[in-house]
């Protein structure tokens, strides 16, 4: 019997559907890694950038201060109450009226980069001009609207800063946006025995900062609250000494 050799043309095919076959699932492999690394990364950003922006809100608010002087106007810490449907989140207080901005004096807040470091065309009357004097109290006000805009015609958390204060919270300063993707926040308040849905040394004749502040916000295309709770070191609430507001 004669010995058969070299392949089929059938046997040929085979080899080459097989091939086909392990190619395309090495390219979807390739794919599927390349685009989980995409997303793993593009997650990894949005987390350090949500962590950054909790962070700052901590130090803000770990630098909140008002003066022992009770005839004192030039500092003060209150909130706005939320004004339009929708824009508070997380539980409200008995009243049903949370705050979605807040304005208050701070000791100790480190001046903007852009100061301590100015470009060569940045002189100090052109510093100065921008930023304002660069020392004494600040005055930090956190809204979801801007001043002097009205509202919903921009989205995300602003900041607005005025060094030193000037005992007017409703404007003065340099503002911008804080975090771009903020929808929705609530800022609340414990007085020594729970939360408060807003704050006022101004109206409500209390001169005292609240124990700690509980920040809930959302983030666009994110289902998930997050909750930041922050204990104020310059207030002298606890449960055995509460204070009590009229809100």
């Amino acid at each position: 019997m004669r010995k058969r050799l070299g392949m089929t043309l059938i046997e040929v095919l085979t080899v080459v559907a097989v091939m086909s076959i392990l190619a395309v699932a090495v390219g979807r492999t390739y794919q599927v890694a390349i685009g989980y690394e995409m997303r793993a990364r593009k997650d990894r950003s949005a987390d350090r950038e949500m962590r950054a922006f909790e962070d700052r809100l901590r130090v803000l608010f770990e630098h909140a201060y008002l003066s022992s002087n009770a005839t004192d106007t030039g500092t003060y810490f209150t909130t706005t109450p939320t004004s339009t449907p929708g824009s508070s989140t997380g539980n409200n207080n008995q009243n049903g009226n949370s705050g979605d901005s807040v304005v208050f004096t701070a000791v100790g807040l480190r001046p903007p980069g852009s100061v301590l470091n100015p470009t060569e065309q940045d002189d100090f009357e052109i510093l100065n001009d921008r930023f304002g004097p660069q020392g004494g109290i600040d005055e930090v006000q956190l809204s979801l609207t801007p001043v002097g805009q009205p509202a919903g015609s921009d989205t995300g958390l602003y900041i607005r800063e005025q060094r030193p204060a000037d005992a007017d919270s409703s404007q003065g300063g340099t503002e911008r946006l804080m975090m771009a993707n903020v929808s929705q926040i609530q800022f609340e308040f414990f007085d020594g025995q729970q939360w408060q849905p807003a704050w006022d040394t101004v109206a409500s004749g209390t001169r005292r900062l609240p124990a700690a502040v509980r920040v809930t916000y959302s983030l666009t295309g994110v289902d998930q609250q997050r909750i930041v709770v922050v204990r104020l070191p310059y207030s002298d609430v606890t449960p055995a000494n509460p204070v009590t507001q009229s809100t």
